[in-house]
């Protein structure tokens, strides 16, 4: 009688899975764009609009990749872009509100 190994089994099939996330891995990267333009995005080649300020790109290219496929490839980077975008509204707003405003 033949006796299947589930152990070895899962291990297989972890290994397969952790092969394919790699495979689906995007290297991006958060730069500084210095202007605002049309684009398509280097990943799903949708039109969309650029802004001044930090973005996403493929790694090593000047590339830009929109917000869609950044939180699908690369939602840590995203995390951190969105963060530092409340923090400079955050900014804004206190630097508009006078200290009188405060009582």
């Amino acid at each position: 009688m033949f006796e299947v190994n589930e152990d070895a089994q899962n291990d297989e099939d972890l290994a397969d899975a952790e092969q394919m996330e790699e495979s689906n891995q995007v290297a991006l990267a958060i730069k500084l764009n210095g202007e605002s333009s049309a684009y398509e995005c280097a990943l799903c080649a949708d039109e969309r609009t650029s802004a001044e300020g930090l973005e996403l790109f493929l790694a090593d290219t000047w590339d830009l990749v929109c917000d869609e496929c950044g939180r699908k490839y690369a939602p840590l980077l995203m995390a951190l872009m969105d963060l530092g975008a409340a923090a400079e509204g955050y900014a804004a707003v206190r630097d508009t509100v006078s200290p009188a405003d405060n009582d």
